[in-house]
């Protein structure tokens, strides 16, 4: 028999992140949208909290969370601002700062995975271009070897905490293609710090979710040394999209999350607002679809 009941350890995880999501995001969500940028004190309190890439090995700064931990953070926080801002910016980092523990040199964890933890740096995932963006097979970039470095040239585009990673420091796991003749066989995936020489960052304006920057960069004969390999060369088709298999998991969570702050903002108006001489909340048809909606989500939730 399946068993859906979490842990003591993560309902009291959740407590403590609907508490700090609640004080210090939620009267602050729609505020991001104007300043464009996620206040300093939030990311130190998140940082406080284990809350920036709970999934990385305690020795690398992290809190070492399973992936159901990392969707009950997440779900708290989408609760918190459904804008998106800080979810997106838990989301990205949660799910590769996993990838570069699990599949990042030492040498190259024991740089930046503190860095990232302790909110000092961003992580995030570059991999798509102006035609390259789900078809990961059709990236133009490319990496070559030379010596004991790597050589990488090309443009990314469309890509979350460019603002972030380009000021603040830190990078984004990123994929080219080393080897072309072998298609999908031949692409590598590696760690490009956004401060590098040859990185000239651009961005976007979005319609919303503007608390985190979205944009891209071009590459141009970016140097980066061995260790920034993730995993070994000609196999980053394959470990990116084991990336993106546990970032979707989130992002579900996080449309929950967000599905039932919306929910709760839509059952305390109809409380408040009256027609017909009572509250729209007693109108049976209104109930029918309040209920539909809650019925729905906690389905979602449960998979």
């Amino acid at each position: 028999m399946l068993d859906f009941t979490f842990t003591e350890e993560q309902e009291m995880i959740r407590e403590s992140v609907r508490e700090f999501a609640q004080k210090k995001i939620a009267p602050i969500a729609l505020e991001m949208e104007k300043t464009r940028q996620i206040p300093e004190d939030i990311i130190k309190g998140m940082a406080d909290l284990g809350l920036i890439a709970p999934t990385v090995s305690p020795e690398y700064g992290g809190q070492g969370f399973d992936a159901v931990t990392a969707g009950i953070i997440a779900e708290e926080l989408a609760r918190a601002d459904v804008t998106g801002s800080i979810p997106v910016f838990y989301l990205v980092q949660a799910s590769w700062g996993h990838i570069f523990d699990k599949y990042g040199t030492e040498e190259a964890k024991r740089e930046v995975l503190p860095n990232v933890t302790k909110g000092k740096w961003f992580l995030g995932i570059a991999t798509t271009e102006s035609d390259a963006g789900s078809d990961v097979a059709g990236t133009r970039t490319t990496i070559r070897k030379e010596g004991d470095h790597y050589v990488v040239n090309g443009e990314k585009m469309y890509i979350s905490g460019v603002r972030e990673a380009y000021t603040r420091g830190g990078g984004h796991i990123t994929i080219a293609k080393q080897n072309p003749e072998l298609g999908t066989r031949g692409m590598t995936l590696f760690y490009l710090p956004l401060q590098s020489k040859g990185i000239i960052p651009t961005y976007v304006d979005d319609l919303g979710r503007e608390g985190i920057s979205t944009g891209g960069f071009t590459i141009d004969n970016v140097v980066i040394p061995k260790h920034y390999i993730i995993g070994e060369e000609n196999r980053g088709f394959y470990i990116v999209h084991e990336g993106y298999e546990y970032a979707r998991g989130l992002i579900s969570v996080i449309c929950a999350g967000a599905g039932l702050q919306s929910l709760e903002r839509g059952k305390k108006y109809l409380k408040e607002r009256k027609a017909f001489g009572q509250p729209l909340a007693k109108f049976e048809a209104l109930q029918f679809r309040l209920a539909e909606h809650y019925t729905k989500l906690s389905f979602l939730r449960l998979g």
